[in-house]
């Protein structure tokens, strides 16, 4: 999933900056809205597929692989003169501080994302099972004591 994320991450990417240094509504968009809805959606379908206690691990690694799939996709779209830094085309000597600010900044964004969906997943179970225990002692309650009796 992360390298499914990694391509398509750069692929918008490279949608939304195709217009030139002109900050336009779709490189607007893409930058802030498509891109990080996408890479978080894909984080979160990567995620729910394992327990909890493993997203300490897991939401990491899958930053990790994204943004080296990213970087990678990056440098074969710089030697094909396509891919853009700031108001310019990017150079192979703009790839390393690109990788980097790509590296920190899908890191930060799928850890942070996955601690709060962790935390809102833990809340939500947690209520659930209050909630079931509550209907279940009101049931047990309402049962005869000597269990179920045939007439």
């Amino acid at each position: 999933m992360a390298i499914i994320a990694g391509v398509v991450v750069r692929v918008l990417h490279v949608i939304a900056n195709a217009h030139g240094a002109e900050l336009d509504w779709h490189s607007f968009v893409g930058t802030f809205i498509a891109i990080p809805v996408i890479l978080l959606a894909l984080a979160t379908i990567h995620l729910a597929s394992y327990p909890l206690h493993q997203w300490v691990w897991r939401a990491p690694a899958f930053a990790l692989l994204e943004s080296a799939v990213e970087s990678l996709l990056s440098l074969v779209l710089i030697f094909a003169g396509r891919e853009r830094w700031g108001t310019g085309r990017a150079v192979f000597g703009d790839w390393p501080a690109m990788a980097a600010t790509t590296f920190l900044s899908r890191f930060a964004m799928v850890c942070l994302f996955a601690l709060v969906l962790g935390g809102v997943a833990q809340f939500v179970r947690r209520r659930e099972i209050r909630a079931e225990r509550k209907r279940g002692a009101h049931t047990r309650s309402a049962d005869p004591p000597g269990g179920d009796v045939e007439p």
